[in-house]
């Protein structure tokens, strides 16, 4: 996400975010797992108008026991990582296998200096890496290994 893009469309783009990554209970090969931004204000507005939205997401069911367990897992470790911030959660739910939809947040150095930052999590949990402007995001982006997909804004 491009401070521009941000500043024009920040709630928007928010709440798109949030619907993306919940859809499926985040089951989509297409979910927006990882999402690097510049830092800024507009990043700021950007993360309120997205933790308003995940306030009001269900807790979705996942497609079996196994992959409800592998998601809670993986959710749980990337809690625990250092220099990583629950933004926001969804709705839990005592139902069987139903996912608690989130994002999390956490800096360029830190996502670049643990590796466990980079696995990915099958489910509506996403990371958002804020980068110090356009030259560390590029850097961060051409680190990366394979995606399936990308969208820039």
């Amino acid at each position: 996400l491009l401070p521009d893009a941000l500043a024009k469309r920040a709630a928007a783009l928010g709440q798109q975010y949030v619907a993306s990554l919940t859809m499926g209970a985040g089951q989509f090969c297409t979910n927006p797992g990882l999402l690097l931004a510049i830092d800024g204000p507009e990043l700021d507005a950007f993360e309120a108008a997205a933790a308003a939205a995940m306030g009001g997401v269900a807790a979705q069911p996942m497609l079996t026991a196994g992959i409800h367990s592998a998601y809670t897992r993986g959710v749980d470790k990337l809690a625990s990582e250092a220099n990583v911030r629950c933004v926001a959660r969804g709705q839990d739910s005592d139902e069987p296998n139903r996912g608690q939809a989130g994002f999390y947040i956490t800096d360029a150095k830190s996502f670049q200096a643990q590796p466990a930052l980079h696995d990915e999590i099958f489910g509506a949990t996403g990371l958002v890496v804020r980068c110090r402007d356009a030259d560390e995001l590029r850097a961060l982006a051409e680190s990366l290994e394979g995606q399936l997909t990308a969208t820039l804004h």
